[in-house]
């Protein structure tokens, strides 16, 4: 495993992701993510740019086995599932990653639309993501049932019947004139009374 990893933020608020570092590592103010093809190469504040640029973090969290930084849809707007981009440490360090699903800050995937993106849902005080309201659930209770749906239906209409009937009378008749012909062969005069 690496020293960097590149996660969905643990909430899940869409438009979030998670950049750890294994480690306490303490003072790091953003990292540097350059993407391995196209010519722009450095994503900046505005979007892809020629020239590296640290981005720095909505919010830090330093532990014992990682430190965390925060980025909200002002980069995750840019990224697109499964780019090949290298995440670069102010020390140096840097790896190789494919970019993860992060979900958009608008409800679908990571994917730059090239359209207009809401403000990053972020507090004023820069400590995280803002949390939607939970509203009213659903209606407890079972849904009115609706009565079935009946279809009138309408016998079916006798116009070949007779067809039908002639054609088992002409079956009889052709079964009745085949055994007369074949009487003998099917029972013997020895065997008639």
């Amino acid at each position: 495993m690496g020293k960097i990893s590149v996660r969905e933020e643990a909430a899940g608020t869409p438009g979030f992701v998670e950049i750890a570092i294994a480690g306490p590592a303490s003072g790091v103010a953003g990292v540097t993510i350059k993407q391995r093809h196209g010519d722009k190469p450095f994503l900046g504040q505005d979007g892809w740019q020629g020239q590296p640029a640290v981005l720095a973090p909505v919010r830090v969290t330093e532990g014992e086995r990682e430190t965390v930084l925060l980025y909200g849809p002002a980069v995750t707007q840019n990224l697109v599932l499964d780019q090949d981009v290298t995440v670069q440490l102010p020390d140096g360090t840097s790896e190789r990653h494919f970019w993860p699903h992060i979900a958009d800050a608008l409800g679908g995937a990571t994917v730059d639309l090239g359209i207009p993106r809401a403000a990053s849902p972020v507090t004023g005080s820069g400590s995280g993501p803002n949390r939607p309201p939970v509203g009213p659930g659903p209606p407890v209770g079972d849904p009115p049932i609706d009565p079935p749906l009946t279809l009138p239906v309408e016998p079916r209409p006798r116009k070949h019947l007779w067809l039908g009937l002639l054609l088992a009378g002409l079956l009889l008749l052709a079964a009745g004139i085949t055994a007369y012909f074949l009487r003998d062969r099917l029972w013997p005069r020895s065997s008639r009374p």
